[in-house]
């Protein structure tokens, strides 16, 4: 990238992604995310030197309140994530994860509707609904996103400002709509977002593979190159 070759999903933006990035992006934004607790992990240190071992659970949890979602920072594939219903519970799963992350609390969104929308060349959008399950056992349906109105149309903006924020050529955005209609971003970036055919019903499959396609070509085509700041 540094020598001249555009590199579709700006490297430098790649490098710096997580979830606490995620979480202040989101904000800048004005795009509607869980609230989160950080924790620290068992390295992290004050200023003083000592070790932070005393953490307030209570206030976490009347932070983000229960049941809530435990998970790394920098997971991915649903690796150490906990849902959790008690304080006892959350300070297991912090024991689990600890020694290795620092680690995120969340609030959980109750939804109606879950969505991964697929965003490619920071313009074009495509709705998928998803029911999202771990061990990649989720599945994708047929939807039609119209039905969704205002909403979509909030969705399709947050969507196309995250990814040109974000400098992400493709991505797929996890969003789902709570039992009041608001939107709330889940997961703001799979840069690397699995595409089987097996999986993705044939007319969105088509839709990606063409975008993406169009992509490249408009990308090799061209003298752009990556932002490097």
């Amino acid at each position: 990238s540094l020598n001249g070759c555009y590199v579709i999903n700006n490297p430098f933006s790649v490098a710096a992604t997580n979830k606490l990035v995620e979480v202040k992006i989101c904000s800048n934004l004005c795009i509607s995310v869980p609230k989160t607790v950080v924790l620290p992990d068992t390295t992290e240190q004050d200023s003083l030197g000592e070790i932070i071992d005393d953490l307030d659970w209570q206030k976490t949890i009347q932070e983000v309140g229960l049941p809530c979602i435990i998970k790394p920072y920098n997971g991915s594939g649903w690796e150490h994530v906990y849902r959790v219903n008690s304080e006892e519970e959350l300070k297991d799963a912090y024991e689990k994860v600890k020694h290795r992350h620092v680690v995120l609390v969340q609030e959980v969104i109750q939804f109606q509707d879950y969505f991964r929308v697929f965003c490619i060349g920071k313009k074009d959008v495509l709705f998928i609904k998803w029911i999202p399950r771990p061990l990649g056992m989720g599945q994708y349906l047929v939807f039609d996103s119209e039905s969704l109105g205002a909403t979509r149309d909030i969705i399709v903006r947050q969507t196309i400002e995250l990814n040109k924020t974000l400098d992400l050529d493709i991505n797929a955005v996890e969003w789902c709509i709570n039992q009041e209609g608001k939107a709330w971003l889940i997961e703001a970036y799979n840069e690397v977002p699995d595409i089987d055919k097996r999986s993705i019903p044939p007319p969105y499959y088509d839709w990606i593979l063409e975008k993406f396609a169009c992509l490249v070509k408009e990308k090799f085509d061209s003298a752009e190159r990556n932002k490097t700041n």
